[in-house]
């Protein structure tokens, strides 16, 4: 029997993306919360590399001991600049690209083809990769990704 990990890379290998990344409103979206068990969490990104460990960014300091709780890699608020970004009183748009974009930097991802699940505000989601595809970004839809990785389940599953 195939490790999550092991179909996660498989399934990535398969439409050639160095990565799935996970954008959520919160963590019980269903293609976050296999990944982050029973912990609560408000907006969140999960960048998981090919061959690499997954990386967890949250965007508030309170939810620190709840990320901490998913034994996940963190990015932590502080890493991701969000109060810089909210004091300079950028756009929903502007937010989620700059958190985004520094996720995939932080997990060691680099600009190329990644696969995108979740459920978060799609407009705004939708618009964020948008600027990052000038950077050189390609956003692939994730989600049969994320379908076949989760269907095996964990023994606590």
């Amino acid at each position: 029997m195939q490790s999550r990990r092991e179909v996660l890379d498989r399934e990535l290998d398969e439409i050639g993306a160095t990565a799935l990344v996970v954008v959520a409103k919160s963590s019980r979206d269903p293609d976050l919360a296999p990944f982050v068990g029973s912990a609560h969490l408000g907006s969140s990104v999960l960048v998981c590399p090919r061959g690499g460990p997954p990386r967890l960014s949250f965007l508030t300091p309170m939810e620190r001991d709840e990320a901490g709780s998913t034994g996940l890699a963190l990015t932590t608020p502080e890493e991701l600049e969000v109060e810089k970004l909210f004091r300079e009183q950028l756009d929903a748009v502007a937010i989620h690209s700059a958190v985004l974009a520094r996720s995939l930097a932080l997990a060691g991802v680099s600009p190329g083809r990644v696969a995108l699940a979740g459920r978060a505000e799609a407009g705004v989601v939708h618009a964020a990769c948008s600027r990052l595809e000038t950077r050189g970004w390609l956003f692939l839809a994730g989600d049969e990704v994320v379908r076949h990785a989760t269907q095996q389940k964990s023994e606590i599953e």
